[in-house]
Formats: structure tokens, sequence, C-alpha cells
């Protein structure tokens, strides 16, 4: 959950600053990332996984012990029975 809530929070600040966005140059410059993105499999995979949250719960273990995840499952957000 930490992790997943950490992802939130990072994506919601990316799409406030994309929507407030007034400079019609940089709009464009935004979109024309976005369609690179659907031109090349493998990065509109990754993109895929990182905007579906998807990425943050395939963290490696060491990754996640930095964050206050331990006891958590990363296949599912239920604690781990001991």
């Amino acid at each position: 959950r930490p992790i997943a809530a950490q992802q939130i929070l990072a994506q919601a600040d990316r799409n406030r600053s994309v929507m407030r966005e007034k400079d019609p140059a940089k709009r464009r410059e935004h979109l024309a990332g976005l369609q690179a993105i659907t031109a090349d499999r493998e990065r509109m995979r990754a993109h895929l996984m990182k905007s579906s949250m998807i990425e943050g719960l395939r963290l490696p273990p060491a990754q996640c012990r930095t964050l206050p995840c331990q006891g958590i499952s990363r296949r599912r957000s239920t604690p781990i029975e001991k």
C-alpha cells in the first residue's frame, strides 16, 4: 500500500501539472511525447505498467525495505499471515 500511495501521489502531481499547463507549445510537446511512446512497443508497455501502478508492485525486496511495506504481500494488498 505505501508503494501504491507513493506512486499515486507522484502520478497525480504529474497529471495536475500537465492539466494546468497553459502554454500551447508545451502541451503539444507533451502530446508528442505520448505519441512517441505509442510508436515503440517496449516504451508503450513500460508506460502502461507504470501508469497502472503494476510496476510498483514488482519492486525488488531491497527497494521495498526502504519503504514501510514489510509484511505486505506484493501480489495482493492484504497483510501476510505469519
